[in-house]
């Protein structure tokens, strides 16, 4: 073989080589800032976190684009989901986190109307997920707007 035939070879490993590098260098690290140990944080306290900051989108088809679902646990803890959104216990590896930590005007940035979500907010949902991320079977999400039109 010519060295010409290696030619497009080297430069495809090369390209990948840079790419793998460069995709690293700008991963960004979640660190999730723990709550005091003895400080539990249960899914009364992540509720209306979920309800107010991510139920406007979060409801199934958005704007024509399907998006999971969060009225319930069954999406947000869909295992053939990839990258999972919740994995219980492991914060590192829950999507939820990923996007919530972003920077505001990361495109992929959560929640994208408004302002993002405080550092306690974000802290709070982090610890949950790491306690295992319990969510009650018969807990159904309710966004306040539709709370008050069936209260009304």
């Amino acid at each position: 073989m010519k060295v010409r035939d290696f030619l497009p070879r080297i430069l495809w490993m090369i390209v990948v080589i840079v790419t793998l590098v460069i995709g690293h260098s700008g991963c960004q690290q979640i660190e999730v800032a723990q709550l005091p140990m003895y400080q539990e944080v249960g899914f009364d306290e992540v509720k209306p976190i979920l309800e107010e900051r991510c139920l406007p989108c979060h409801q199934g088809d958005y704007m024509g684009a399907k998006i999971p679902d969060f009225r319930t646990s069954r999406e947000v803890y869909d295992p053939t989901r990839q990258p999972s959104l919740v994995v219980p216990g492991k914060p590192e590896e829950s999507r939820l986190l990923g996007v919530i930590y972003l920077e505001e005007e990361a495109v992929s940035a959560m929640p994208p109307l408004g302002h993002g979500l405080s550092m306690e907010e974000k802290n709070l949902i982090g610890e949950w997920i790491r306690q295992g991320a319990c969510w009650p079977d018969d807990e159904v999400l309710q966004s306040r707007a539709v709370a008050d039109r069936k209260q009304g």
